[in-house]
């Protein structure tokens, strides 16, 4: 009795080019081989494979194999090594079980027969096949992926997305009930509030996460106020695959362009909120010091003046201290404002600055903010004498109205070309899409920075306003100094001799001393 071969073959069914596997060459060369073998062609296997990479169940392969190791199949013939089996680990596991079965295998494309004299030479090379295999599906993966982003298209799951849903046509509707939670973090932060306070008053509430605990962290805070789908843009690629083989993926360091598609889903918050909180990091990171070790302070809010403090001896954070003194022979515990260096916090450095007592930085605080409300009329005058805010100017915003009106205009052309290119491939418009979609991204790229510039511009304006109604409302018997600091304050400097420093968000600086007196 002749032996009975098997043939196994993969058909990608949604594919430009369809498989090859049933061409003129592989059927002379398996006619060929049963001709010229005592072999009897028992079955042909099949698996239809709706996209490149859905080869997971492969329903026919597994009974083939399945036959084979009882011994109902002597030899299986398949187009290509790296069609064998879902993945590399898979085809090595199969075809060693079926070698030590005896089964012969035999590969078309690459012209194997296992076993063989150099059959373990080729396993070793079945490591670089595999990888090259799984770089061309990365790539077609890739290659479309990156055209939706281009057609200005974007998946957006929200299976762990707090504040959204998915509705059953698959569009994105906002959760309310979480939306809830989303702007209530983006408010506190702006209130003034830390990412670490906000996470320890979520966790104390049991308000759960998007992923349905209710274990908040500042991380967590942190990257809702960083996400930009909460205004409803996506930025994809942020993080790339560059190593197909194994699917290790990286943050994306001007590896693969990025794409912001704005308007793709319904907003939480506004963009203005959203830029107010990435100004707010930005100045809040700013206050932050970093050694070999990173950071070393965080935005805590225990105070108004928590992370508004550097020392002007080192440059370090000042930071709130309970110190203790004696009063008539009594111990007598106070607060107080001091270097962390200078405090001891950090043993490797030396400073010698002095701290203030929280009173007298209050009480100091407080004339300040009166002899400002007595003045408030000058303020004006005094920003535009000093040139002390930002500025945009009409070129600069002629320039951001004409990158907008580009923008737009690029965007419809790269919509046109994309879809020529998926239905006539021609290389010529492929080269055209890239080179638009990098000139869109240079483009964008400046448009981004001088918006965020004209919108800093704008807020700073604002923030004499603020100012100008806090001091309305100020009285400065009753008033509660922190709250009015928190509101109007940037940063400050601790001297040494107890002098400060102070810069408010319109931008003017006073200066004063905040001296215990004797």
């Amino acid at each position: 009795m002749g032996k009975r071969l098997a043939i196994y073959i993969k058909e990608f069914v949604n594919k430009d080019e369809r498989d090859f596997v049933y061409g003129t060459e592989l059927d002379n060369y398996i006619s060929n081989l049963t001709e010229s073998s005592n072999w009897t062609t028992v079955k042909t296997y099949k698996d239809k494979i709706e996209k490149d990479l859905d080869a997971t169940i492969l329903k026919a392969y597994h009974r083939m194999i399945k036959k084979a190791l009882k011994k109902e199949i002597h030899v299986i013939a398949s187009f290509s090594i790296t069609l064998f089996g879902k993945n590399r680990d898979e085809a090595l596991e199969n075809i060693n079980k079926l070698m030590e079965s005896g089964v012969e295998l035999l590969f078309f494309h690459e012209g194997i027969k296992l076993p063989s004299k150099d059959g373990d030479a080729y396993i070793k090379l079945l490591n670089k096949l595999s990888h090259a295999e799984s770089i061309k599906y990365s790539t077609q993966t890739k290659k479309q992926i990156k055209k939706s982003f281009q057609k200005g298209k974007a998946h957006t799951p929200t299976t762990y997305f707090l504040g959204y849903d998915t509705d059953k046509n698959g569009d994105i509707v906002i959760n309310e009930d979480e939306a809830k939670i989303v702007r209530r973090i983006f408010n506190d932060f702006l209130s003034g509030k830390g990412t670490p306070a906000i996470a320890k008053e979520l966790t104390k509430e049991k308000i759960k996460t998007g992923r349905g605990n209710t274990n908040w962290t500042s991380n967590a805070v942190y990257k809702i106020i960083k996400q930009e789908k909460y205004y409803g843009a996506v930025r994809t690629q942020k993080s790339v695959t560059l190593e197909p083989h194994t699917h290790k993926r990286v943050w994306n360091k001007e590896n693969e362009p990025q794409y912001l598609i704005k308007n793709n889903h319904p907003a939480i918050i506004s963009e203005d909120m959203f830029l107010r909180v990435q100004r707010e990091l930005k100045l809040r990171s700013e206050m932050r010091k970093e050694d070999e070790e990173g950071v070393i302070s965080t935005h805590s809010n225990t105070s108004a003046y928590s992370n508004i403090f550097t020392c002007g001896e080192c440059g370090r954070p000042v930071i709130r201290r309970t110190l203790t003194s004696r009063s008539k022979g009594e111990k007598v515990h106070f607060k107080a404002w001091h270097c962390r260096v200078a405090a001891g916090r950090e043993k490797e450095m030396k400073c010698k600055a002095q701290y203030v007592w929280e009173d007298e930085l209050n009480n100091s605080v407080r004339e300040v903010f009166t002899e400002l409300k007595a003045n408030k009329n000058n303020l004006a005058s005094e920003i535009d004498d000093n040139h002390i805010q930002p500025m945009f100017t009409s070129e600069e915003n002629q320039l951001l109205e004409e990158l907008s009106s580009k923008l737009h205009a690029v965007d419809i052309r790269l919509k046109e070309i994309s879809d020529l290119t998926v239905l006539g491939k021609d290389i010529a418009y492929e080269e055209s899409l890239e080179k638009l979609t990098a000139q869109r991204e240079l483009m964008n790229k400046q448009y981004e920075d001088l918006k965020f510039k004209k919108y800093e511009a704008e807020l700073s304006a604002k923030q004499l306003d603020v100012l100008l109604e806090k001091l309305e409302q100020f009285d400065p018997e009753e008033s509660d100094i922190q709250d009015i600091f928190s509101k109007t304050v940037q940063k400050g400097i601790l001297f040494t001799n107890h002098r400060l420093e102070i810069q408010f968000k319109c931008g003017i600086v006073r200066e004063f001393t905040a001296e215990k007196s004797k």
